[in-house]
């Protein structure tokens, strides 16, 4: 039987090695998928996202389009994931009901956040791009 502090172990240390791997396969793959189209190194590696950027927004608008977002979409699914996992391990208690509930407010709230910025930088660059073509 699997107790508390055995769980904790495994999110602490198996998860993030089980995302690791999961995104190094991706990654190779999208290597892989872009030597048959035509480009990308082809040799299994890992082929440079920062192609064709040609000024600060532009690294700017790479970095949070192409790194914060996807990875902040994946860390909420996680702890959705991991919420729910604190309410069936919470089996009636109330106190560990209480924390799972908690837990999942700051996840709902994070992904809001997260969803709510990048709809508003969105926002913002419509805006800008549409006063900038007149």
């Amino acid at each position: 039987m699997l107790n508390w502090n055995t769980m904790k172990n495994i999110f602490k240390f198996i998860l993030p090695a089980v995302i690791l791997v999961f995104f190094s396969f991706a990654f190779l793959q999208a290597d892989l998928v872009l030597a048959q189209a035509g480009g990308g190194t082809g040799g299994g590696g890992i082929p440079n996202p920062l192609t064709g950027i040609d000024s600060f927004e532009g690294l700017i608008y790479a970095i949070i389009d192409g790194i914060v977002i996807p990875i902040g979409f994946v860390i909420v699914v996680i702890a959705i994931i991991y919420t729910g996992f604190l309410f069936v391990m919470a089996r009636g208690n109330s106190d560990k009901l209480q924390e799972a509930k908690n837990a999942f407010v700051w996840t709902a709230i994070g992904a809001v956040v997260l969803l709510g910025s990048w709809a508003i930088a969105y926002a913002i660059e419509g805006t800008v791009i549409q006063i900038t073509d007149y």
